[in-house]
């Protein structure tokens, strides 16, 4: 299912949900549920790139700049399009220096925000940075390191009922289950 495709009408409150998938409308949802559950379980089979979206309120002296210099804003825009196209161009183009320096910064943006190393290791993809597409968020991490989510990396075996079951032997009884991302 895409987030797109999600029913708002489900009630979630005081329930415990588990979300299938790391993909954009995994996180999505996630972080959007997260504050109404009793408990929310997310099962990944890897962890995706968290990329920051810097959404904040603009300086002053940076609207000043917009509203009065003529073409600033379209030069702005212009400049971080080529610095983006380039830096994934790099990234794309055989896991080069770019990719892994990259990599590590958003590694290093995340382990500012998740505190806890279990989750930071859970949380660390395996891959080169460019490989897959990453996931723009500002509040996952933050989601995630709540006291009643809990990130499950272990594959899932078989599905019972309202029951999941993983390939270590875990068993979680579930009142929703979510599953988001590609079907093959």
């Amino acid at each position: 299912m895409h987030s797109a495709h999600f029913d708002r009408n489900i009630p979630l409150e005081n329930r415990v949900v588990g979300v299938v998938g790391s993909s954009a409308s995994a996180c999505q949802v996630i972080t959007a549920i997260e504050p109404l559950v009793k408990e929310l379980v997310s099962y990944q089979r890897s962890a995706p790139y968290i990329t920051p979206r810097f959404q904040s309120e603009l300086p002053s002296w940076l609207r000043f700049l917009f509203r009065w210099v003529p073409g600033f804003l379209r030069l702005l825009l212009a400049l971080l399009w080529l610095v983006l196209e380039l830096v994934a161009i790099c990234c794309t183009s055989g896991g080069n220096w770019m990719s892994s320096l990259v990599g590590w910064v958003l590694i290093t943006w995340m382990k500012l925000h998740v505190k806890d190393p279990t989750l930071r290791k859970s949380l660390t993809p395996d891959y080169k940075f460019g490989v897959r597409r990453p996931i723009v968020s500002d509040t996952f991490f933050k989601a995630m390191s709540r006291k009643h989510v809990r990130l499950e990396s272990s594959l899932i075996r078989k599905v019972e009922g309202t029951e999941i079951v993983t390939e270590d032997g875990k068993r979680q009884e579930l009142d929703v289950r979510l599953e988001l991302g590609f079907i093959y």
